[in-house]
């Protein structure tokens, strides 16, 4: 079948097998392969990691809710995620620094899926400035 165009596979396909045998196999197919398109949630750059995650909580809630998703099923599936997100944080000791989290999951069968955070964390450095005031 190499050098044939998905159109001329798929003629010959209903060709030998019909065209309802062919609709049953894609949408097995379909049901089968994970999903490709994936959504994103963004915070703003918080204080901490915690209000990020405290900012994230909050965004996910509100798909959710938007989405008209199963609730307990979303919320076991967030709060695995989140559980093992606060102990990145903590096992990598960024918890208490400025930081955005990016967010990338799923919606599957009425579910929110989380898949992976991206975490962007900004290091503390002092900085000292010297204010004398003139008379």
């Amino acid at each position: 079948m190499s050098g044939k165009t998905p159109e001329q596979i798929l003629r010959e396909l209903v060709e030998q097998l019909g065209a309802q045998r062919v609709r049953e196999i894609l949408s097995q197919v379909e049901a089968a392969v994970p999903p490709t398109k994936m959504d994103v949630l963004r915070t703003r750059i918080c204080p901490t990691g915690r209000g990020a995650v405290f900012r994230l909580k909050r965004a996910v809630w509100a798909v959710i809710g938007e989405e008209n998703l199963d609730e307990e099923k979303s919320k076991e599936n967030w709060g695995e995620f989140a559980r093992k997100l606060i102990e990145f944080l903590n096992a990598h000791r960024i918890s208490e620094r400025p930081m955005r989290i990016t967010l990338y999951y799923t919606i599957q069968d009425s579910v929110f899926k989380p898949l992976r955070a991206e975490i962007e964390y900004f290091p503390i450095e002092p900085e000292r400035i010297t204010f004398v005031p003139t008379s």
